[in-house]
This record gives C-alpha cells, structure tokens and sequence, in this order.
C-alpha cells in the first residue's frame, strides 16, 4: 500500500534483503516505511523543481527517466529540506549495506557486487547544482503508469517533459539494485504535473514602459500628377522687370504687353502739385484762446497761392505723413494694375 508521507523519519526506513532479479548478476531490495506499525510504500510530495533534463530512454526496453534540479536551494528552505532527506537516505542505505553484507553474501547473495554507491544525487562538477535522477513507471507492455498532466488539467505524455519547465511530482524510493556496476538507489515517479516555463513581464512590454508604443505610420497616397499640357504649348518668354517701352501703348487690351513698365518714381514735381491742391483745402487749426489776434471765424484766414513761403496756411507733420500714405498708395495700384496687363 502507498502512503503520502509529510515527514519522513529515516529511522522508520525498512531496506529488505537483496534477492535476484530477473537480469542476470543483478540483485534487488526492496524498500518499506514504517508508518504507525503500518508497512507502507512511502510517498513523499516534492517541491516545485525546475526539470535538468528531459525524459528519453537510453534503451529501447528501459523505463523514461529525468533529472529535476536542487536550483535555488541556496535561497529556498523547502528544496533545501529535500536536499537533506535526500542526502539522510543515502547514508542510511550504505550504513545498512555494510551492517549486513557479509550477511547477505554468506546466503549467496551479491555474487560480483562492486562496493560502489551511485546515489540518485549527481551533479558533473563541483560547481554545478545537483540534480535527482527519476524513472517514470511503466508495465511490461510499455504502458505508462505515471501520470503525468500539465498545470491546466490536460493529460501529457513523456515527450512534454521538457528543460526548464517546472515539475511538482509525488515520488518514493522503490527499490536498490546490486550488480557488477555498484549499488543504485532508484526513485519512482506516481504522479507529475509539468507547468510551462515562466517568461518575466509576458504580457507587458518594458519598452511601452519607458517610450511610447511604436505606430506604423499611415499609407499616404500620392497626389495625382499634373494634368498633360496641350501639344501646341510654348512657355512664355522671359520678361526682365527692368525692360520698359515708353512707345508701347497701355490703354489697349486687344493684345497684352510683352514688357513690364519700370517702378514708379514719386518726382519733386508731383509732390509739389500734390501740396498746392492740399492747401486749397486745408484750413488752419484755431489757436489758443488766450493768444492774441485768434478768431474763429474762417473768413478772416488769408490764402495765398504763392509756393514759396505758403503764406496764410497752417501744415501739421500728421497732414504731410498722410498725404505720403497716399501717394504710396496710388503709385502701388498703378504697379498692380501695370503688371496685371501684362499677364496673358
């Protein structure tokens, strides 16, 4: 009978005496656990170890194996308890060899026995972490009798038994082998859940962490290309701006000028008819009220025509500054109206 047991006693360890099995110069004791004055099949649940190796066979007709490793034992108290029970059997199996060898051998037993303990606790070097060789179980019929599922309830198969995946698995120690080789402890696996191999921020990106998400930049569509020109077009000649005909008439729109008039110049001549129609218009501002000859009367102000003193008339800096805006102004429109004829 199995039993699951919390905490092994190595004492309560039973280690029968070797018999032969069924391969040649191979001798097999069988192992039992006192469980309150009950012989039972001892059964101990392990914690979760990640898988060293993957489950093969190294021979056609052998069981699967695979190895779990003692990582993070250093930092892990229940894997470092483990570790310990595992180490205790050990010295109990080769204390109970010696006790009773030369017992076992005067019944003819252990005939070309090697006095060599190969724990099921190996590691390559010295500096690597150890790892616990397991066999899963199976029947004469290759029919596998461990079970063995994933952590989503889904049956499995020795094949997904992978490296770095992580195992949680019910184990016990089955049996101890004698043959020319040494001395074997074996360790069955009964039940084994296979978890997936843990990815660090699997469903964050750090990258969207510290920058903005990438955006795949829009599919903008050419513009069209320009409608074809007709086949009689001929680019219009180059007009230089400096070019002016006195000769060619403006008024005329039946047929455009090829040439640009030069710029407008404001002559002295034009500012001097501008400011004897200004003075004909312009009345004087009155003066304060306490200066003396001041009226309000317009009639009593003297005009003069004379354009040497403008004598009688009042100019204020604002009236001339004006008077320039709009000067300015016309000569920009005249420019305008110019250029605009001389487009097709």
């Amino acid at each position: 009978m199995n039993a699951l047991i919390s905490e092994i006693c190595i004492s309560n360890y039973i280690i029968k005496d070797p018999v032969p099995s069924n391969v040649k110069d191979q001798y097999i004791s069988e192992i039992w656990y006192r469980d309150n004055d009950t012989l039972v099949k001892p059964i101990i649940q392990t914690p979760r170890l990640k898988i060293k190796y993957g489950a093969r066979r190294f021979r056609d007709d052998a069981p699967y194996s695979y190895c779990v490793s003692m990582y993070n034992r250093d930092i892990d108290q229940n894997i470092e308890k483990f570790y310990t029970m595992l180490r205790e059997f050990d010295q109990y199996a080769i204390k109970t060899y010696n006790t009773h060898r030369k017992d076992w051998q005067l019944n003819g037993s252990l005939i070309g026995v090697v006095n060599k303990y190969w724990s099921a606790l190996r590691r390559k070097t010295t500096k690597d972490e150890y790892y616990l060789k397991l066999k899963l179980l199976a029947d004469a019929d290759e029919t596998m009798l461990t079970t063995i599922n994933n952590d989503r309830r889904e049956r499995c198969t020795p094949e997904d038994i992978k490296f770095g995946c992580y195992s949680d698995q019910y184990i016990g120690p089955a049996y101890i082998v004698y043959n020319k080789e040494g001395i074997h402890p074996i360790w069955h696996v009964h039940q084994l859940v296979i978890s997936d191999i843990e990815k660090v921020f699997l469903r964050d990106c750090l990258l969207d962490q510290i920058t903005t998400p990438y955006e795949t930049p829009r599919n903008y569509m050419a513009p069209p290309p320009p409608p074809p020109l007709p086949p009689n077009f001929q680019s219009p000649p180059h007009i230089a701006i400096s070019q002016h005909t006195p000769h060619m008439s403006h008024t005329s729109h039946s047929q455009p000028s090829i040439y640009r008039s030069a710029l407008c110049k404001i002559n002295v001549s034009d500012i001097q008819e501008a400011m004897k129609k200004l003075r004909k218009n312009t009345i004087a501002e009155p003066a304060a009220a306490d200066s003396p000859g001041d009226t309000d009367n317009p009639e009593d102000i003297e005009e003069s025509d004379t354009d040497s003193d403008h004598a009688g008339v009042l100019f204020t800096a604002k009236d001339l500054q004006e008077k320039k805006k709009e000067i300015q102004l016309k000569t920009r429109i005249s420019i305008m109206g110019e250029s605009a004829r001389d487009f097709p």
